[in-house]
């Protein structure tokens, strides 16, 4: 059963954190994922093959396989990382809250990275705003699948000032 806790994500350069908050303490999870080290890994130029990114997700599924019971509980997923602010920026439906803070659905996540499947596929990359930058694909197929498999419905990106 899903519970309010928070649980916040900063994926950075080499590995990614995920902090959880509860009863006022903080624990804290770091998976060895990051977007500059699946793009390094796995992309070789822009757009990245369909195998590339095939092989990128399936990397990531498993990296990400032993926290699917961990944050089962867990309801919301939160980030200030200057990448989701594109990625919110790029979603159509979205929401804000009081606070400025801007509320992405997951169906809407997942239509970004649709429409950057869409570039791999052999649509011109100028034909979408999405950056053509391989840091970027990497950092949007990360947190889709931390979306999808960790089983969010909605990821809050914290306003930055």
């Amino acid at each position: 059963m899903k519970t309010n806790n928070t649980l916040y994500l900063h994926i950075g350069e080499q590995a990614s954190d995920f902090v959880q908050s509860r009863n006022n303490s903080e624990i804290r999870t770091t998976l060895n994922i990051g977007w500059k080290q699946l793009a390094e890994q796995f992309y070789t130029a822009f757009p990245p093959t369909y195998d590339d990114v095939d092989r990128a997700i399936n990397f990531t599924e498993e990296v990400l396989a032993e926290l699917e019971v961990k944050f089962r509980d867990e309801s919301i997923l939160q980030s200030d990382d200057p990448q989701v602010e594109v990625i919110a920026e790029l979603a159509f439906n979205t929401t804000k809250t009081e606070a400025g803070e801007t509320l992405v659905p997951q169906i809407e996540l997942e239509n970004v990275f649709d429409r950057f499947a869409e570039i791999v596929k052999g649509l011109p990359a100028s034909q979408d705003v999405i950056p053509d930058d391989l840091g970027f694909a990497a950092y949007l197929l990360i947190i889709r699948e931390v979306m999808h498999h960790l089983d969010f419905r909605e990821l809050l990106v914290k306003a930055s000032f």
